[in-house]
């Protein structure tokens, strides 16, 4: 009987310390928390790899217990703005090729993001009922326009008269496009946003072009028109791709390219050509390579000669090397051509400086593409 009545007493004893856990309004119980973006299971396609997620609790008081964690660790948000009772924590979401996870605590939910970087809309499924945009839930859902109206941030210039569609909502959002630029694009500097993002249903409606970058590009740049119609065109403007190498927002490097557009750009797709921006103690490389890079020679658009060159092979090489210039036989030798007849080593093409030099780099000196000791050079023809 005592040991009976001894475990009610331990029973009710565990209820009093456990009670304040399951009483209404309890400090440890959290009330409602919303993912009001992106979807708490999605694919983001973009540029950045980060991603906005914001969150609103309903009670404000639950900001000390909210904590979010993903692989790195606890993140900080960016900021919290209030509406009476309600609180709206932002975060910003590092992201990484692939799988994403991250947890909102204490409500145990899983935020799964699905990330692939892109440069072109050309790459984008918009028929993948996976893909997240959130102007997909309206240009200006109600419950973010309470914070986000269409007054202008002090940090943020505005041209006092502008000659085109310009909503200031997109800044509030979106000004780290601009302001983390080093070369912008004008319609970005300007915010003039609508221009590129109000094609698909009116210029009232954010939206992501669908069709080929270079017919809304070409609108503006029309000097690019005349490319289509050359002989040798680059493979990007081919396509019609122009964001390829070039940001339509801004970026760190001229031209808006998002890497330096004298090689590093190029050997992105070329990377056979990647060696000759390595210096070498056993490696000869074309000098004007390091120093104006690619485009000294190669036309990133198009040209009317091949390889995109600006000029004929050997109009091009005695524009540098102006001691051979006019001259068609008589280098290295006496009676030797220069130019004219057919290239016995690549059928199909006329003799010209790159028959024995590499226009790139070479193991022998001169850019020679065989050693002059022993007659290797000579012996790629003459056999």
């Amino acid at each position: 009987m005592y040991k009976a009545w001894g475990y009610q007493c331990l029973a009710v004893f565990c209820l009093v310390l456990l009670a304040p856990c399951f009483l209404p309004g309890s400090s440890s119980m959290a009330g409602q928390m919303s993912v009001l973006t992106p979807k708490t299971a999605c694919r983001v396609l973009a540029r950045d790899p980060g991603y906005f997620m914001v969150l609103r609790l309903d009670d404000a008081k639950d900001l000390g217990a909210l904590k979010v964690e993903g692989k790195e660790g606890l993140l900080s948000p960016l900021g919290t703005w209030k509406k009476g009772q309600r609180a709206y924590p932002h975060f910003r979401l590092a992201l990484k090729p692939g799988k994403n996870v991250f947890e909102i605590m204490p409500w145990e939910q899983e935020i799964n993001i699905d990330y692939k970087p892109i440069r072109s809309v050309l790459n984008i499924r918009f028929d993948d009922p996976k893909l997240f945009t959130f102007h997909s839930m309206g240009k200006d859902p109600a419950e973010c326009a309470q914070c986000h109206t269409k007054k202008v941030p002090e940090d943020v210039y505005i041209p006092k008269e502008l000659y085109g569609p310009f909503d200031p909502r997109c800044v509030s959002c979106h000004k780290e496009l601009v302001q983390g630029s080093t070369w912008t694009h004008g319609p970005a500097e300007n915010w003039l946003c609508l221009y590129c993002h109000g094609m698909a249903d009116g210029n009232d409606k954010v939206a992501i072009f669908k069709g080929k970058p270079v017919d809304l590009c070409l609108r503006c740049h029309v000097t690019g028109r005349k490319w289509v119609k050359m002989a040798h065109v680059h493979g990007p403007v081919g396509t019609g791709d122009c964001t390829a190498c070039h940001n339509p927002h801004g970026n760190r490097f001229r031209f808006q390219l998002w890497a330096k557009g004298k090689g590093p750009l190029c050997v992105a797709c070329h990377v056979d050509k990647s060696k000759y921006l390595e210096p070498s103690s056993s490696f000869f490389i074309h000098g004007i390579i390091t120093g104006y890079g690619c485009v000294a020679c190669h036309s990133p658009h198009a040209t009317s000669y091949r390889f995109q060159l600006y000029k004929p092979i050997n109009e091009l090489c005695t524009g540098c090397h102006t001691g051979l210039k006019g001259i068609t036989r008589g280098h290295p030798v006496g009676g030797h051509p220069l130019k004219g007849p057919a290239d016995p080593r690549r059928k199909g093409r006329k003799f010209s400086c790159t028959s024995c030099h590499n226009p790139h780099g070479s193991d022998y000196k001169f850019l020679l593409i065989g050693d002059i000791l022993g007659g290797h050079i000579c012996t790629k023809c003459h056999y």
